[in-house]
């Protein structure tokens, strides 16, 4: 997200997070001191800072003069890196690259050290690209820590997502195909999607 009424347009939706990229080579970059956080005060959704590859100091200096108190981390960063993270008061979201030869072993290190695994497809643009991965991997998801999946996430996924079971998976996290640019969301489309992805839950 990158414009204030896009951001309230949005927050009216039930949704849960809103991510702010902080990576400043995306397209979706957004300086934290142009937001107007006082439109999320009336609002359950809570906003989460995107970094690629900061430094703990980078990253609570960044958030100092912010609410933000949700990190994902999109980068190489290391189990140690998240542990200081929490231990400085933020929760942590590692996210990891999905490809064919995806080894759930490079998770292991991170629990108890993160709150959330993100899986996305792997590329060297960090996210964004509206290419999905093979999900059938997700059967084999070997940890307790909940998980949140990504990736080319779109409307037409919503019978897919029904249709399988992923016992630790609590939501999915959209973004390039609910866009009409970087960084500005589709926002009667994600109504849409929402309402649709909540009924699942009802069924």
């Amino acid at each position: 997200m990158s414009q204030n009424e896009n951001i309230e347009d949005l927050i009216k939706n039930d949704i849960n997070f809103l991510g702010l990229i902080q990576y400043k080579k995306s397209p979706r970059y957004v300086a934290l001191d142009t937001i107007d956080w006082g439109r999320f005060n009336k609002s359950k959704v809570k906003p989460v800072a995107v970094f690629v590859d900061a430094s703990t100091e980078e990253i609570a200096s960044t958030l100092a003069k912010s609410p933000i108190d949700i990190v994902q981390l999109h980068g190489k960063e290391t189990p140690e890196t998240c542990r200081k993270l929490q231990e400085l008061g933020f929760s942590v979201i590692k996210a990891f690259g999905v490809d064919s030869e995806f080894d759930w072993t490079v998770c292991k290190d991170y629990c108890g050290k993160i709150d959330l695994f993100l899986f996305d497809t792997k590329s060297k643009k960090h996210g964004g690209t509206g290419v999905k991965f093979d999900w059938d991997l997700l059967k084999s998801y070997p940890f307790e820590i909940p998980f949140l999946l990504s990736g080319g996430i779109s409307s037409g996924d919503l019978s897919t997502l029904k249709n399988n079971h992923y016992p630790k998976m609590i939501g999915v996290d959209v973004n390039s195909r609910f866009e009409v640019a970087p960084g500005i969301k589709d926002i009667p489309e994600i109504n849409r999607f929402v309402k649709h992805l909540r009924d699942l839950n009802t069924d």
